[in-house]
């Protein structure tokens, strides 16, 4: 996790598994690395993506950003594919980039949210990936189920349920929590 496993250096082998899998298909991304993901788009290579919902309190925008041009997080978790480092999914901190189109919007270019919090994309560990992209990003397909039944479990996006900040969770093992990251059904 974090410099041991992740520098953002799986960014491009996401964007050719995105082109081979999903082509057309919008994606949750949260990323840890130093790269937009919209720089593919000066390429002509870029694929509709955006960030998915945080937990309650754990984001919020970098010092200078005009909140009023970003896009933000998404404000509920949906069905659809996501990609998320799994150094955010173990729930470190990290700077966040915003999908706002950066020939509009110039300072989507650097990173415009801060996960200050630990675990703001942690529930990601409940469910399982379906890919691993090189070796530092997870794919998941979210289905009306699993949305379903996280809100049920959970109340991160202002549903009734569970304390985000508490519960099994947060009590794996470290042991437990690196063998859920990296299952995945192929």
């Amino acid at each position: 996790i974090d410099s041991n496993l992740d520098w953002g250096q799986d960014l491009i082998n996401l964007k050719d598994w995105i082109r081979a899998n999903a082509r057309g298909e919008r994606v949750g991304i949260a990323y840890f690395g130093q790269i937009n993901p919209s720089i593919f788009a000066l390429k002509g290579e870029g694929f509709d993506w955006f960030l998915p919902p945080a937990e309650p309190g754990t984001v919020r925008p970098m010092p200078g950003k005009t909140r009023s041009r970003l896009v933000g997080p998404a404000r509920r978790l949906t069905p659809g594919l996501y990609a998320v480092s799994a150094t955010l999914v173990a729930g470190l901190r990290w700077r966040l980039y915003d999908s706002a189109p950066v020939a509009a919007v110039p300072e989507a270019w650097s990173p415009a949210w801060n996960a200050d919090k630990p675990y703001a994309f942690s529930y990601f560990r409940e469910l399982t990936p379906i890919a691993r992209v090189g070796h530092s990003i997870l794919v998941y397909r979210v289905t009306p189920k699993d949305v379903e039944r996280l809100a049920r479990r959970r109340s991160p996006w202002g549903r009734v349920g569970a304390s985000s900040s508490s519960g099994s969770l947060f009590l794996r093992s470290k042991q437990d929590t690196l063998f859920r990251l990296f299952r995945c059904r192929l």
